[in-house]
This record gives C-alpha cells, sequence and structure tokens, in this order.
C-alpha cells in the first residue's frame, strides 16, 4: 500500500486549501507522483521509465535512452513530454556522464539551426565549455545542425568529444531535469 501525502497551503485568514496530492514515490507513468516538479524520475523502484535508464546526480535527473534512438527533434519531445529537455553538460564532469557507456553518440541539447556556425543550448545558457572533435563543426553536407557527444574512440578523437551531425539522424540521447 502506497502512502498519499496531502499538501496544503495555510492562507492568513483564508482556511486551508489542498494544492495537490502526492504519493510518497515515483513511478514510471507521466504524473509527478511525490509532489517535486519531475514527472518519472528515479527512485529505489523506478530505475527505469520509457525504456530508458533513470539516474539522480547532484539535483539532476537524467534520462539515458539508449535503447530507443530518435531523431534530435523526436528526443526533445520526448525529453519535454517528461518534464525535461535534452542534456546541456555544465562541466566537463558532466559532460564525461553524458558520453559514458556508450559507443558513437548521444544527443545532447545543442544546435546552429537558427543561424549556421552559431552554436547555442537549447536552455538559453552560454556555450562556455567546448568539447569540439577534430575539425568540429564541420556542417557537412551543409545538414549538420545538432550536437551529439561521442562515447568511446571515434575517428581518432578523444571520447567525450562534440560531433555536428544530421539532426534526422537517429541516435540515443540524453534528457536532463532540474
Amino acid at each position: 500500500m502506497t502512502a498519499r501525502i496531502l499538501v496544503l497551503l495555510l492562507a492568513s485568514g483564508c482556511g486551508d486549501e489542498i494544492v495537490g496530492e502526492f504519493s510518497d514515490a515515483e513511478v514510471c507513468n507521466g504524473i509527478d507522483d511525490d509532489g517535486d516538479g519531475l514527472l518519472d524520475e528515479a527512485a529505489v523502484d523506478n530505475a527505469m521509465c520509457d525504456d530508458c535508464r533513470l539516474e539522480e546526480v547532484g539535483g539532476s535527473t537524467y534520462w539515458f535512452c539508449d535503447t530507443a534512438p530518435r531523431t534530435w527533434p523526436d528526443a526533445r519531445a520526448f525529453c519535454m513530454d517528461h518534464g525535461a529537455d535534452l542534456a546541456v553538460p555544465d562541466d566537463v564532469a558532466e559532460n564525461a556522464l553524458f558520453a559514458a557507456g556508450i559507443e558513437g553518440g548521444r544527443w545532447l541539447g545543442g544546435t546552429d539551426a537558427a543561424v549556421e556556425g552559431t552554436w547555442e543550448w537549447i536552455d538559453g545558457s552560454p556555450m562556455v565549455l567546448m568539447k569540439w572533435g577534430m575539425d568540429q563543426p564541420d556542417d557537412f553536407e551543409g545538414r549538420q545542425d545538432c550536437l551529439r557527444v561521442i562515447g568511446g574512440m571515434f575517428q581518432a578523437w578523444p571520447a567525450e568529444a562534440w560531433d555536428d551531425f544530421d539532426c534526422e539522424r537517429e541516435h540515443p540521447f540524453v534528457c536532463e531535469a532540474g
């Protein structure tokens, strides 16, 4: 039996108002069961959700979606459906986390689709960390507007390097919330 918690907003002179009802455990159901603003994040009984491995690190929740590759736009839509967005590495350690455990690439939340050659993060933060692979970004054939992080060795690039790639190609991806 799952315990339920009623959240009450106490306003001076206005009485009690029920503002939400949340369970004490998160499950994969598209609902914010524990009332923390995140949908389907990692919990003791919730290590996988919609074919994605869930992790919580440093106050952020991550969905590592390696078994169900998607195009960059579809990956972003999936993330947003879960109250998240494609991941944006804040530092070298977080970039390494996104590259770990995969051969090939994972979509991250970087794009130059608005203005060719002007790379930006989808959350609006400046692209301070730069981890481009050799001769990247190159916009090969004029179709590479989305950023993927490389796990393992790739074309003599070091692991954790970035590559611009065709947004309509399917790749594993990482969502981030928090």
